[in-house]
């Protein structure tokens, strides 16, 4: 009954729900020698344990789905950083890991990423702090599944995707 060149739409359905994230369990460290800082930080959450809540709907299924496909993933993540003294610029490195929380993915399907970043004080209270993180991964994806007008099944998957994608931040910081 609506054309795409009318300017209103039938209303969506409302549909409410709470989602309760599985708990997230870490621990880190960091050691200080001579001007470098290392660090170390690990995580632990099982992502099997998320849940649909206070649904208008039925969402037992999507509860199941959770419960049968997740699983608990470990990530964590290393770093180091050097500050020069003589000029005052800090250089810095890391590391990261995060499984995909699918049963049954390889390895690739997890999130890797490194990432390098220089810090300049500008004075005593100002930081400016540049950073690039380059993060790697596999996935799959349903480009569409439908059918022709004539009834034939018609699908386009990509089976699997290397995705890279890069990240550049740059931030001032005061300190009071």
């Amino acid at each position: 009954p609506y054309s795409s060149d009318q300017m209103s739409y039938p209303p969506a359905a409302s549909q409410e729900y709470d989602i309760v994230t599985p708990m997230r369990i870490g621990a880190g460290a960091s050691v200080h020698v001579a001007g470098l800082v290392g660090s170390l930080s690990v995580s632990y959450m099982d992502m099997s344990q998320l849940q649909f809540t206070n649904t208008t709907f039925d969402m037992s299924a999507e509860n199941t789905f959770a419960r049968d496909s997740l699983r608990g993933v470990l990530s964590y993540q290393l770093g180091a950083e050097y500050k020069i003294p003589a000029i005052g610029i800090s250089v810095r490195a890391g590391y990261n890991f995060e499984p995909s929380p699918y049963k049954g993915d390889p390895a690739n399907y997890g999130v890797t990423a490194i990432s390098g970043g220089l810090g300049f004080a500008l004075s005593k209270t100002v930081d400016l702090e540049a950073t690039l993180r380059h993060s790697m991964y596999h996935t799959n994806h349903a480009i569409y599944n439908d059918y022709t007008p004539s009834g034939t099944a018609v699908s386009a998957n990509v089976t699997d995707d290397s995705i890279t994608r890069d990240d550049i931040s740059v931030t001032f910081s005061y300190r009071y």
